[in-house]
């Protein structure tokens, strides 16, 4: 019997084939360890510049008692701060590109990116998240270094805001005063008369914000819930979410969709302000922060009416032609709801979240 020699043409293939077949299951499943691996130690690496970051802010309060923010920006592995001469002590290569900015409270925002993966974090979150995305879109948003209750900068002018939190919301305590003008528009200032629907004025002394038709304030649009003149990250609120505010002072789902009544019992006093002596009672006077003032408002021709007495504020519903709003009375202490021309000029209270 002849002994054989070796392996035929076809049982060669045949191996060939089984490898093929074995390597393109395993190679991916490699690739995966690999790009798990990849991941998990760029998040262990910020980790240890968060903690870098959170020591150093530390040791400045302790020494200064209050440091204010610090914010730690990286350019192709470069790292500087603001203010300047702050430096960050860890293990590792430094960030690709990102920035770490930690508030006056000692909580971080994070956006870092390593070339393929961005890990982030808000302010309130205690742990980081990671995903893959272009560097382009690895940045702190307003609303993720921002904390409901500090103040507010608004960039555009540098005007700052008080906030409120309130329930799951987080809402200007503050009437908008951001100049219409700025976008194009025409503020009349303390002028009594306006044509057409391109308008914003103020109120005279004692009242901060200003008065603008709906088309300004909307910015032209006329999607709810849009961002308006309101600054990044906020957007003029929508007509349920003025409900979701009044169910949360205390109005059942009846009550906040009546239409132009004095709706509830003394939710409208809980949103005024203590400053302008307007609520019609002593319970819950000024309690939920909303700060809300008797600012009046502006008819379609630009008169103003019962400053002092009366507060107007825009939703960004529209209904046919006309506008859901509320108003605030000073002999009244529920809200009302009702629709209003767009010519008419109302105040601007900002909600946050796009």
């Amino acid at each position: 019997m002849m002994k054989r020699q070796g392996f035929t043409l076809i049982e060669l293939l045949a191996v060939i084939v089984i490898l093929a077949i074995v390597a393109i299951i395993a190679v991916p499943s490699v690739i995966n360890v690999i790009e798990d691996a990849r991941k998990g130690s760029f998040k262990n690496s910020v980790y240890g510049i968060i903690k870098s970051a959170e020591y150093n802010h530390a040791l400045k309060t302790i020494k200064d008692s209050n440091p204010g923010e610090i914010k730690y920006t990286y350019a192709d592995r470069v790292e500087s701060s603001t203010p300047d001469g702050y430096k960050l002590e860890y293990k590792g290569d430094k960030p690709e590109n990102g920035t770490i900015i930690i508030n006056e409270k000692g909580q971080t925002t994070v956006a870092i990116h390593d070339g393929t993966y961005c890990v982030e974090k808000n302010a309130n979150d205690s742990e980081v998240t990671i995903s893959k995305k272009n560097k382009e879109e690895c940045n702190i948003s307003p609303q993720s270094s921002f904390i409901c209750g500090n103040y507010l900068l608004d960039s555009r002018d540098n005007n700052t805001y008080k906030t409120v939190k309130t329930g799951d919301q987080c809402w200007f305590s503050e009437d908008l005063r951001y100049d219409c003008s700025r976008e194009g528009y025409n503020n009349i200032g303390t002028g009594t008369s306006w044509s057409g629907t391109n308008n914003c004025g103020n109120q005279g002394s004692g009242y901060n914000g200003l008065l603008y038709q709906w088309p300004v304030a909307m910015k032209g649009s006329t999607v709810e819930g849009s961002q308006g003149l309101c600054p990044e990250g906020w957007h003029i609120p929508t007509d349920d979410e003025w409900k979701t505010l009044e169910m949360y002072l205390g109005m059942t789902q009846v009550e906040v969709d009546k239409i132009d009544v004095d709706r509830g019992t003394n939710e409208g006093d809980k949103l005024k302000g203590l400053t302008h002596s307007w609520c019609a009672g002593t319970s819950g006077c000024g309690e939920s922060g909303f700060n809300a003032s008797p600012a009046g408002y502006r008819n379609t021709g630009g008169s103003l009416y019962y400053v002092g007495s009366v507060g107007g504020w825009w939703a960004s519903t529209s209904s046919g032609s006309s506008v859901w709003s509320r108003f605030l009375y000073s002999g009244d202490a529920g809200v009302d709801r009702d629709t209003v021309s767009q010519g008419y000029g109302l105040s601007v209270r900002c909600l946050w979240g796009q």
